[in-house]
């Protein structure tokens, strides 16, 4: 059974029974995440590897990125990647699995690709701690996610309060 935010009736139907109606709707849970837990779920029933697969967020960012624990994330991708593309085939766009990070700067890596840093610094405001990423505005047109989106995976994934600026 694919462990996910969901329950196992919603896993098997393509409707949502009231208690995930609701996780949608406060947000606990997105469509993405429903959608690519059904299709690994379909997936494990032929290899059974996937059983036991804790999909932590899934964000779509013109791409499917699926947060998984590393060892997770192993299974996913398969042997030779045969899992992942299974699995973008059935959704019918390209997936990309990211190993849960260890530190925040690998998933800040992640997200924004191989653009050079200016620097991570830490403001303390009234609300709390807030961590400003800043890279230089020549290499704004190279970051395919936008700044909105990035803001909120930081914050689902670390639960800390992290903005994107161009300097």
């Amino acid at each position: 059974m694919v462990r996910l935010k969901l329950c196992q009736v919603c896993l098997e139907s393509n409707t949502l029974c009231e208690q995930c109606k609701e996780k949608l709707k406060n947000g606990i849970i997105n469509q993405e995440e429903i959608d690519v837990s059904r299709a690994v779920h379909n997936l494990s029933k032929a290899n059974p590897e996937l059983k036991n697969i804790d999909i932590d967020y899934v964000a779509d960012v013109g791409k499917l990125l699926v947060f998984a624990q590393p060892d997770h994330a192993k299974k996913l991708i398969g042997r030779s990647g045969t899992t992942i593309k299974a699995l973008s085939e059935k959704l019918g766009r390209f997936v990309h699995v990211v190993s849960r990070p260890s530190n925040d700067k690998y998933l800040i890596r992640e997200l924004i690709g191989n653009v050079p840093l200016l620097g991570i610094d830490v403001l303390y405001t009234e609300s709390g701690q807030l961590f400003r990423v800043r890279v230089s505005k020549d290499y704004a047109s190279r970051i395919k996610i936008r700044p909105q989106k990035f803001e909120e995976i930081m914050k689902k994934l670390t639960g800390k309060t992290v903005e994107l600026t161009f300097e």
